[in-house]
């Protein structure tokens, strides 16, 4: 089985990468307009979920009752839709949604149609907002019954309405009539689906499940779905008092069991690159539309991501163009970014899984003890040396090593007929823990876009190290000694 939704909860490992630096120039202070910093959204994000199909019926009495000879008023017993109340669960998320404080966001999502109706089976009915206690209120109790449950659809839609969520506590929370689905019984399929969206927002959920009056089987497949979105065992309300009992439990702050304090990861639209005039490499793979970024990493103003097929992406200016030069395999890789209004602003890349001692050498001799070992019986052996123009940067990554050169102005040219003021860096890393890969990354930016090179950079440097087990804080110091070289050069 794959790893469950709650489980999947990230605790924040490179923290804020630009926040600590001590900037002494604009430029630096502009830094930190990329980076995940002090949280400004709310600390909390509800959906609350209402299952608003038709009632019919209701079948077995609840355990609790059944030995009853005359059930209790309230209790799932084998009566009619004429003593079933579809008001104590809407009255229960209005007194809810009112108590609630201002500050946490909440929002209403209903579902309930024909299983051949999706997405129309289930409806967000209020948008996600702080301060909406009062219109979540005033819409629940306009609700009305209609249609067969819809569960899963629900569900699922729940999940894509918080996938953009900056909170640190995002919660789903299902008050049900019914606990089955009309439609499915797949709750392989709902965990499968729920994971899906989780991985590609990065988000950070838990559900929560209220069954209003269920029957015996009900109960059964709400648990099944319960288990299926890796949340607790369902609570059971026979009747409205319990009902709104336990929404208050799971919806004011103070019941939010503790958590990491993470930030979920943010998504980033991709930008997929084309064909330059002198590729001749195969056809270019596929590019996802949308990408989770690195855990604490966020896109500056005016830059974008791209993908250049078989998993490569990089970050550069917004609306540029980005081109494929070299297609990979022997030739390594080659792709550009360069501004669509001509100025000097762009990024480029080149990289080889195979063997460059001359990049490496040059980077990291003497510095690197592996590559001494590798080098042994080449021409190479006791002449592998840095030339000193490479500013190291430990990554704290087995095998990993990386440094930033900047490279001057070309002699001669006055500042003015250049075509803007330029800053030209290059980000060179040499991965030595099985043979020798080399990444050479390039950088152009005037004075006023430091911050582009920078969240270049630092994404190049995530990406590789995302699942080596690079401590947290590592990856913290390596986001800060790059923005302090760049900024210092500006």
């Amino acid at each position: 089985m794959p790893p469950t939704p709650r489980l999947r909860r990230r605790r924040l490992q490179i923290g804020a990468v630009l926040g600590a630096v001590v900037a002494v120039t604009a430029t630096a202070a502009a830094l930190t307009l990329f980076v995940v910093g002090a949280r400004s959204g709310p600390e909390h994000r509800t959906v609350f979920l209402v299952d608003a199909s038709e009632v019919t019926s209701r079948g077995t009495p609840s355990p609790e009752t059944a030995t009853q000879e005359t059930p209790s008023p309230g209790t799932a017993s084998q009566d009619t839709d004429d003593d079933y109340d579809f008001s104590d669960i809407t009255d229960a998320v209005a007194a809810t949604a009112l108590n609630t404080a201002d500050d946490d966001a909440l929002s209403l999502r209903r579902y309930g149609g024909t299983c051949d109706d999706t997405p129309g089976n289930t409806t967000q009915v209020i948008d996600d907002a702080t301060q909406n206690g009062r219109t979540i209120a005033d819409a629940a109790r306009t609700l009305k019954p209609t249609g067969q449950p819809t569960l899963h659809s629900g569900i699922l839609a729940a999940v894509d309405d918080l996938s953009q969520s900056d909170a640190t506590h995002n919660r789903v929370i299902v008050i049900t009539a019914h606990g089955t689905d009309a439609c499915t019984e797949d709750h392989k399929s709902l965990e499968r689906g729920v994971t899906r969206l989780l991985d590609e927002s990065g988000l950070s959920l838990d559900f929560r499940y209220i069954g209003h009056r269920l029957t015996r089987e009900d109960r059964d497949s709400l648990a099944l779905t319960a288990v299926a979105t890796d949340a607790p065992e369902p609570v059971q309300a026979d009747t409205a008092e319990d009902l709104a009992a336990a929404l208050k439990e799971f919806t004011l702050p103070d019941s939010y069991e503790a958590l990491p304090a993470d930030l979920p990861r943010q998504t980033a639209s991709v930008t997929a690159c084309s064909p330059g005039e002198i590729y001749r490499g195969p056809k270019v793979g596929p590019v996802p539309s949308a990408l989770a970024l690195p855990e604490g990493f966020t896109l500056p103003k005016g830059t974008a991501l791209y993908g250049y097929g078989g998993g490569g992406f990089l970050v550069g200016p917004a609306d540029a163009r980005c081109t494929i030069e070299v297609p990979g395999a022997a030739a390594g890789t080659m792709v550009g970014i360069s501004a669509a209004d001509g100025s000097r602003t762009g990024v480029s890349f080149g990289g080889s899984a195979h063997l460059h001692p001359d990049s490496a050498c040059i980077g990291f001799g003497g510095i690197a003890p592996e590559l001494e070992e590798k080098m042994k019986g080449s021409h190479w052996e006791g002449h592998c040396k840095s030339d000193g123009t490479i500013r190291n940067i430990p990554t704290g990554t087995r095998g990993l090593y990386m440094g930033v050169r900047r490279w001057e102005p070309e002699a001669g040219v006055p500042e003015t007929d250049r075509p803007a003021p330029s800053n030209s860096f290059t980000l060179s890393i040499a991965d030595l823990s099985d043979w020798i890969s080399t990444h050479r990354f390039s950088c152009e930016a005037g004075k006023d876009r430091i911050d582009l090179c920078v969240a270049a950079f630092t994404y190049h440097f995530l990406r590789l190290t995302e699942g080596r087990g690079t401590p947290g804080e590592e990856s913290d110091r390596v986001g800060k000694e790059i923005a302090a070289i760049l900024s210092e050069a500006s």
